[in-house]
């Protein structure tokens, strides 16, 4: 039995792609060949869906060995954390020493697990540049597979720590060009998608009690997107596409769903001044977070993600296609992996509100369109996308690796 630690680094504890796609990967790992232990850095509402999973859980305790499944486990770290920076220091990198000084504690759980656990692999599930630390110290007879999932700038300073990945998962052709770009010889990296997601559940509502609830028409064409208010994401252009739309079209309505993080309030107050101006106030909706998102993909029209600069894949995308649902995105980054133009759905220049008008236009106004676009959209998530294919290639780079131990 393969043992396999997975570490979540990612310091905001905010449940996000990296935790959804993990969780995929986990519940369809092959059980009888891989023992998959998990690290988080806080607790959080997916760790019963982990357990569940067949996942043991570890959540990290500042100033003591973590705790699993929620249960302490108790006696204190100091040894471990001199053992860290002891490392460091013999290796003379003040920057890394420093980042690591501040993320000790939970490097230390890290190892406290691979030790007592006797872990066979290393899975850091956030990109390369978080997982510095843990790369800097980990025991380099285990082997280490880092899993990059953002378009990001990279320090030259991080490629002294190439040498001990063994492998990199980039989520897309975009994530594995923009890591070529500053690590051109590096040729341990692998592109495997994220898995679609198992999770969603039967809507709790109907389209046509939403539609009261939100206090629209019956006959209301639905215009959603589903993320969070960034100035990126696009909303604004969006905005301006539906200026033109809503003048051509009657029934179209404009939905937005997703929080505003901390520093994004001042977009969302531009974007209700947008909304004002165009005299939009009763065709846009600013709905919010959802916890319960299937309601809003299954009672849309036409979904869409048009972000401004290029994601490095659009769970969004891939949600609405898995759902059957006609999506409109942006032609660059991930999301132009993901959809084919006129196939599984359409494509527009980012920031281009008058392209991304007109192909609205094209599908609200042709039923059967938006009906062929997603049926096919469907049986490509089902078939590119699902999670046992994933798990089984990435499976496949696990026992190379352990194999390559062996030999």
């Amino acid at each position: 039995m393969t043992k396999v630690l997975f570490v979540e680094t990612s310091p905001s504890g905010v449940v996000g792609g990296s935790f959804l796609s993990l969780f995929e990967l986990i519940r369809a790992l092959d059980k009888t060949r891989y023992q998959p232990l998990v690290l988080f850095r806080h607790n959080h509402y997916l760790v019963d869906d982990f357990c569940a999973a067949g996942a043991e859980v570890f959540i990290y305790q500042e100033d003591a060995p973590p705790s699993t499944n929620g249960k302490s486990r108790g006696a204190k770290l100091k040894p471990y954390v001199w053992r860290i920076l002891e490392a460091i220091k013999q290796r003379r990198n003040v920057e890394i020493m420093l980042a690591t000084r501040r993320d000790s504690g939970f490097i230390a759980n890290a190892l406290d697990i691979i030790q007592k656990h006797k872990v066979d692999l290393l899975h850091l599930n956030d990109g390369l540049t978080p997982s510095i630390p843990f790369i800097a110290v980990a025991p380099p007879a285990i082997p280490t597979v880092v899993h990059e999932r953002k378009i990001r700038r990279y320090a030259s300073r991080e490629r002294r720590y190439l040498r001990r990945v063994n492998r990199i998962i980039c989520i897309s052709q975009a994530v594995a060009a923009n890591l070529d770009a500053y690590f051109p010889n590096f040729s341990r990296t692998v592109i495997l998608p994220n898995p679609l997601s198992t999770r969603f559940k039967e809507p709790l509502i109907t389209k046509s009690s939403l539609l009261k609830q939100l206090g629209l028409p019956e006959d209301a064409l639905l215009v959603i997107q589903v993320s969070n208010i960034i100035n990126w994401k696009g909303q604004d252009i969006l905005l301006e596409a539906m200026k033109t739309v809503s003048k051509n079209h009657a029934k179209s309505v404009l939905i937005f769903t997703g929080g505003t993080p901390l520093g994004e309030e001042a977009y969302e107050a531009k974007l209700r001044k947008m909304a004002k101006f165009n005299g939009l106030e009763n065709r846009v909706r600013f709905c919010g977070f959802q916890e319960e998102v299937s309601s809003f993909y299954q009672a849309a029209d036409v979904l869409v993600h048009v972000p401004s600069y290029p994601e490095p894949f659009g769970r969004t995308v891939l949600e609405a296609m898995q759902l059957g649902k006609p999506m409109i995105t942006s032609n660059s980054g991930g999301t132009a992996e993901l959809v084919q133009h006129g196939v599984t759905g359409l494509l527009v220049p980012p920031g281009d509100a008058k392209a991304l008008a007109s192909a609205l236009l094209s599908l609200l106004s042709d039923e059967s369109l938006r009906q062929k676009l997603g049926t096919k959209a469907a049986k490509v998530a089902q078939e590119r996308y699902s999670p046992q294919k994933i798990a089984r290639k990435i499976e496949a780079i696990y026992e190379e690796l352990i194999d390559g131990l062996r030999t």
